[in-house]
C-alpha cells in the first residue's frame, strides 16, 4: 500500500474512490472514505462508524408514541413538539327560529428546541403524541351545549413539552395549549372562538390553529362543525337552529419532528 503526502491531481480526469459492499467495510478510522455499493453512497469514517457523507440533515415526524434511538454521528436534533388540538362543543338550537352556536376548541401549544448529541444520556429518549380531543355531541335538551374535550400533551423526554388546546366552555371558545422548553422556544396555541344564542345566523366558534396552522372554520346554523385540519387544530363548534342537533368538530392530533443534523 503506498502512502502519498501533499499530492496534487493535476488533471481533467477522475479520483476513484475504493468500492464495496455494507459487509465489507474496513474497520473504520479517521480520513478512511469508499464508495459504498449496497447502497450506491459515498461514506467516510468517524471513528469506528461509517456515515453517508450525504446524509446531513434527515427529518422525522411521529404521530404516535414510541422510542427515540440516537443515531451514530450525530451532532444534534432540533426537536419541535406540537400537542393535540381541542375538540368543539355540539349544540341544539331552540324554536322558534332562534339559533345556537357552541364554541371552538384551542389549539395545541408548540415548543421547539436544539438539543446537542452529548447532552442526550444514554441512545434512547421515549416521547409520546397528544391526541386531538374528542368533538361534543348534540345534546338532548333546547339551547343548551355539550363541550368538546382537551386536546393531550406531546412530550420528547423530559427535554420539551407541548400541552394541548382546551376545550370549549360552552358558547366560550377554549383556549391555546402552552408547553416548556428549557433554553428553547415555546408558542401558545390560538384560542377557540366564541358561540353564542342569536336570533339569526351569526357563526358558531371556530377552532384554535397550533403552531402549524390548522384550526377549523365556524359555521352557520344547521351546520356540524369541522375537525382540526393540522396537527394540533382545534375543532369548531357545531350550529343549529329550531330543535335540531348539531355536533362539534374533533381537534386533530399533535406531533413531534425531529431534525438529526450529522
Amino acid at each position: 500500500m503506498a502512502t502519498f503526502k501533499n499530492t496534487t491531481i493535476n488533471d481533467t480526469g477522475y479520483l476513484r474512490l475504493p468500492q464495496g459492499t455494507s459487509p465489507q467495510r474496513p474497520s473504520g478510522q479517521n480520513g478512511m472514505m469508499r464508495y459504498n455499493t449496497s447502497n450506491n453512497r459515498i461514506e467516510y469514517a468517524q471513528g469506528t462508524t461509517w456515515i453517508d457523507v450525504n446524509r446531513e440533515i434527515t427529518p422525522r415526524i411521529y404521530t404516535g408514541p414510541g422510542t427515540w434511538t440516537k443515531p451514530a454521528g450525530l451532532k444534534g436534533i432540533k426537536v419541535t413538539c406540537i400537542g393535540g388540538g381541542a375538540g368543539g362543543g355540539g349544540v341544539r338550537g331552540n324554536p322558534p327560529g332562534s339559533h345556537r352556536q357552541a364554541g371552538g376548541g384551542g389549539g395545541g401549544g408548540m415548543s421547539i428546541r436544539w438539543i446537542p448529541a452529548p447532552s442526550i444520556p444514554g441512545n434512547t429518549v421515549p416521547y409520546a403524541v397528544g391526541g386531538g380531543g374528542a368533538a361534543g355531541s348534540g345534546p338532548p335538551s333546547n339551547s343548551r351545549v355539550t363541550n368538546g374535550t382537551s386536546g393531550g400533551t406531546t412530550s420528547f423526554g423530559t427535554f420539551l413539552t407541548a400541552t394541548g388546546g382546551t376545550n370549549n366552555s360552552g358558547w366560550s371558545g377554549g383556549n391555546g395549549g402552552s408547553g416548556t422548553a428549557s433554553g428553547g422556544i415555546v408558542f401558545q396555541g390560538q384560542g377557540g372562538g366564541g358561540g353564542g344564542t342569536y336570533p339569526s345566523d351569526q357563526g358558531s366558534g371556530h377552532g384554535g390553529s397550533s403552531g402549524m396552522g390548522g384550526g377549523a372554520r365556524g359555521h352557520v346554523a344547521n351546520f356540524t362543525g369541522e375537525a382540526g385540519r393540522n396537527y394540533g387544530g382545534g375543532g369548531s363548534g357545531g350550529a343549529r337552529a329550531q330543535t335540531s342537533q348539531g355536533t362539534g368538530g374533533a381537534g386533530a392530533g399533535g406531533c413531534i419532528i425531529v431534525e438529526e443534523f450529522y
